[in-house]
């Protein structure tokens, strides 16, 4: 089920990144240490994660869902906080593909990762297709939300696409 991450590799989590980073109990999705895949321990990337508050904002009741409903919105949170302050994306279309851990890097004894336990960090920038995902996400989760914020993400997605820094299937 996708609403709840059953039988996925990444999990809902409240914990495992720096304050700096999220705050305390704040939503956000991550590979379990210890699973198959190559980053297991970190957080996902925005896109992974915007991606699955996408799917929860189109297809959730927000009543009989509310968990996930509820989860999905505070992952939007996090990327408007880091990424698009009052709803408005970098004017030159640029920003992080991965947060926390994953962008600051990791050590043997930070104790991270079983299958990768150093890592430098990941500072690259996000792709037009990573973007358009994220900006894709924004629209639906805060469609439900502030006017004036669901405003500003419509806006500047808009005016990103219309520059051809995101694909156009957002404008849909």
């Amino acid at each position: 089920d996708v609403l709840e991450l059953r039988n996925h590799i990444d999990v809902l989590a409240r914990k495992g990144e720096k304050p700096e980073w999220i705050s305390p109990g704040q939503a956000h999705l991550r590979w379990p240490k210890g699973s198959k895949f190559y980053f297991d321990g970190g957080a996902v990337p925005y896109n992974h994660q915007n991606e699955w508050a996408y799917a929860v904002a189109v297809v959730a009741d927000p009543n009989k869902d509310a968990a996930s409903y509820r989860a999905a919105r505070e992952i939007a949170q996090l990327f408007i906080g880091h990424v698009a302050p009052d709803g408005n994306l970098p004017e030159d279309g640029v920003w992080n593909y991965w947060w926390g851990q994953a962008f600051d890097g990791w050590s043997r004894l930070d104790d991270v990762s079983k299958n990768k336990p150093e890592y430098p960090g990941d500072k690259g920038k996000a792709w037009i297709s990573f973007r358009t995902i994220d900006a894709m996400s924004l629209i639906a989760v805060t469609r439900q939300g502030s006017p004036l914020l669901h405003k500003n993400v419509v806006n500047s997605t808009a005016a990103l696409a219309a520059r051809g820094l995101l694909y156009p299937l957002v404008n849909q």
